[in-house]
């Protein structure tokens, strides 16, 4: 099963216990914390876009696993480390946010906005200097 056959409710019935209870095991930041946080350097960034959005501006250092990759690629990442997941307005993000949190991952910060409230440091093809 896919991560958008999980989000779409096509697991079988199976309903983790926290979205029964409606209850969120992540953080929702907006923008300039999520920068400050960027700086600390004590986060991992993972980005859920496209490999084309990637492309044309990212946060340095961030780990691209688009957001349809993220159920068979979600192994790369550390659950026990805390983590700032991005998209570009924050939806997508939300919807990783969810799936990882259902796989034991613990610290996870979701960024409101996403690329588009993200102040700090950019790079890519579309990023002028």
């Amino acid at each position: 099963m896919g991560i958008l056959d999980w989000l779409a409710g096509k697991s079988g019935g199976v309903v983790p216990e926290e979205s029964k209870m409606g209850k969120n095991v992540f953080r929702n930041i907006n923008g300039e914390e999520a920068a400050r946080k960027v700086a600390s350097d004590e986060f991992l960034v993972l980005d859920v876009r496209t490999e084309r959005e990637y492309q044309a501006h990212h946060i340095p250092g961030a780990i691209l696993i688009p957001l349809q990759q993220l159920s068979s690629r979600h192994s790369e990442l550390d659950p026990q480390k805390p983590m700032l997941v991005f998209c570009e307005h924050g939806m997508r993000s939300v919807q990783a946010c969810r799936f990882l949190s259902q796989l034991g991952f613990s610290s996870l910060c979701n960024v409101n906005g996403g690329m588009a409230a993200y102040p700090g440091p950019r790079e890519g093809s579309a990023v002028r200097g």
